[in-house]
């Protein structure tokens, strides 16, 4: 039995939130995937995702496995006694903070890592004269105060659902 044709607003949808994933720095067929499953009746099995995208056997359980790990799909019993199917997260405040939580925050902690490496770097630096050394500590400082700042507000947004970035204003306008 043949897959149905993909309908055109279908397909829009799924190239639309691929290119959403795609520019947040996953990949676009993880989009895709995840688009058919959100607008699908039920769970899907890997042969029928694949040949409703066009993707290979390889490719389509390539992007599950990647999908489950970040936890916007899940398995679910097929319909047929053998196999797995998979459906999409429904709860789309769950996906993404779940996503913020894994890669933001990690990011975040990186960065304010990195941004204190430098400036012990810099303050160290022999070649700096003491005026460029201080002038550049202070700005290495400013970004780690932003990346402080980033983390409390993601750590916040993840906990309330509410942004406040009022905080940011002094960091980001240069006051002390």
């Amino acid at each position: 039995m043949s897959e149905p044709l993909t309908p055109s607003w279908e397909r829009t949808v799924q190239e639309s939130v691929g290119r959403v994933i795609e520019f947040w720095g996953f990949k676009r067929n993880q989009g895709r995937v995840w688009a058919m499953l959100y607008l699908a009746e039920g769970p899907q099995g890997a042969p029928a995702i694949g040949r409703r995208l066009g993707l290979s056997k390889g490719a389509v359980s390539m992007v599950l496995r990647e999908l489950e790990t970040w936890s916007v799909i899940r398995r679910v019993p097929a319909e047929s006694r053998s196999g797995v199917a998979y459906v999409a997260e429904q709860d789309l405040w769950l996906m993404i903070s779940t996503v913020l939580r894994q890669r933001e925050q990690r990011l975040v902690g990186q960065v304010l890592a990195d941004l204190q490496a430098a400036e012990g770097l810099a303050a160290a630096d022999p070649t700096l004269t003491p005026e460029r050394r201080k002038a550049l500590v202070g700005r290495i400082r400013t970004l780690s105060r932003l990346a402080r700042a980033a983390s409390v507000a993601l750590a916040a947004l993840l906990r309330t659902r509410l942004l406040d970035l009022s905080a940011w204003h002094g960091i980001l306008t240069g006051a002390r």
